[in-house]
């Protein structure tokens, strides 16, 4: 079994405390606290996050 601390920390610094918190700043707990997180703007994130979503919806609409 794989551990997955290492994702979760990343995920989470970008849903979370990159995007999830507009105005006010929100962190969450690291689970390995040794570890440096990249530093990523927002935008560009969020444009990433609609492209997949846009192709995951028209991949479903030519499935079904």
């Amino acid at each position: 079994m794989r551990d997955l601390s290492k994702d979760d920390d990343f995920l989470s610094h970008l849903l979370v405390e990159k995007l999830g918190t507009g105005t006010v700043p929100l962190f969450v707990h690291k689970m390995d606290s040794t570890r440096r997180l990249p530093k990523t703007d927002s935008q560009d994130l969020l444009q990433i996050i609609r492209r997949v979503s846009l192709a995951i919806c028209c991949l479903l609409v030519v499935l079904f």
